[in-house]
């Protein structure tokens, strides 16, 4: 199956949460927050905001994901979003793929760039920030990982 940009994500809105808002003196960011406290910021990537104007976010603000392969996921509403007769709910909020991120991407208090990601096999560790970032799984007790 190929996803291409502005499609929609035909799997969890998931990934590290973050705005893309405007702040003082800052200007318009990208922030990640903890606790419901801004605890980093940095420019928007290069790229990022003219699609999220185009998929139905009108500002080009609002919240997104990013995966550990540096994909963007976002939410658009479904009265905004063009594609919501492909996309698996049709109603609320949509999750749309806007593509990857390419080049560093850091806060500079944190280690985040993503050309930190080590790989080993088919597990990718990422070295960023630590709460609420990437996906959640478990390991049961019969020894099975799984994901919610």
């Amino acid at each position: 199956m190929t996803v291409t940009p502005t499609d929609p994500c035909l799997s969890t809105y998931r990934g590290s949460r973050y705005s893309i808002i405007t702040s003082q003196p800052h200007g318009t960011t990208l922030r990640w927050s903890h606790r419901s406290e801004i605890q980093a910021f940095q420019r928007v990537p290069d790229g990022l905001h003219e699609p999220l104007r185009e998929v139905g976010k009108p500002d080009g603000y609002g919240s997104a994901r990013l995966t550990a392969r540096a994909e963007v996921v976002i939410k658009v509403t479904a009265g905004s979003y063009d594609q919501v007769g492909a996309a698996e709910v049709s109603s609320e909020y949509i999750p749309v793929y806007l593509g990857q991120i390419g080049g560093a991407f850091d806060f500079s208090d944190f280690s985040n760039n993503l050309d930190l990601l080590t790989t080993q096999s088919a597990i990718r560790v990422w070295t960023g920030l630590p709460f609420h970032h990437g996906e959640a799984w478990s390991v049961c007790s019969d020894g099975v990982l799984h994901w919610r």
